[in-house]
């Protein structure tokens, strides 16, 4: 049984439609830990760019650990379309993902990804790597998609970044809220704490 964390959804959610005169923004949110293969992001993200030469990408984590990426995004002359931010709050993630039109997860194992759950309750279409977490966040393919290669990956992030609205912006932060909000995942735990329970207490 996997158990989500619980998502704070009056930090989380949807915040406004991206205005339509700003260069669209493929995110990432992390940690510079080899398991979330942010190379795979430099791979992925300068595909995408070579379709859109506005495409801008934008890393949401530490400073520290950041001169690996920089120096790849260089080496592939992607340099100039990589924007950084470093948060310290909740709130100034959100305000972080709020930018994005799309959010991608590139880890080769996720235990469940909180990344992947906040950024699509903030309303942002995800595509995940087939890393285990994800997947029971992107329980819909209008919230997210599952890619198992990187070319399933590059679709999928080709179509959001095209067809994405305002509209689905909205109702993806709803679904999402309504699936992983505290108080349904407090619910769940106790649930599951009861079913435990009574077999412990059954005769």
């Amino acid at each position: 049984v996997v158990l989500p964390n619980a998502l704070n959804t009056d930090i989380f959610k949807f915040q406004g439609e991206l205005a339509r005169d700003q260069p669209k923004r493929v995110g990432w949110l992390g940690h510079f830990d080899p398991v979330k293969r942010i190379d795979k992001l430099v791979v992925l993200f300068g595909a995408l760019r070579a379709e859109d030469p506005t495409l801008k990408l934008r890393i949401i984590g530490p400073d520290k650990g950041r001169a690996g990426v920089e120096l790849d995004l260089w080496r592939r002359d992607l340099h100039d379309a990589a924007e950084y931010a470093s948060p310290e709050t909740q709130r100034e993630v959100a305000h972080e993902l709020a930018k994005l039109n799309l959010l991608l997860v590139t880890s080769d194992v996720e235990t469940f990804s909180m990344a992947a759950l906040e950024g699509a309750a903030s309303g942002v279409p995800v595509v995940s790597t087939d890393c285990g977490g994800p997947r029971d966040i992107l329980f819909d393919a209008a919230i997210g998609r599952i890619g198992s290669s990187d070319a399933e990956l590059i679709e999928h992030a080709r179509a959001f970044l095209a067809n994405d609205t305002g509209e689905a912006r909205r109702l993806r932060s709803e679904r999402v809220h309504g699936r992983f909000a505290a108080d349904k995942t407090a619910a769940r735990y106790l649930a599951l704490y009861r079913e435990v329970m009574t077999e412990f207490t059954s005769p």
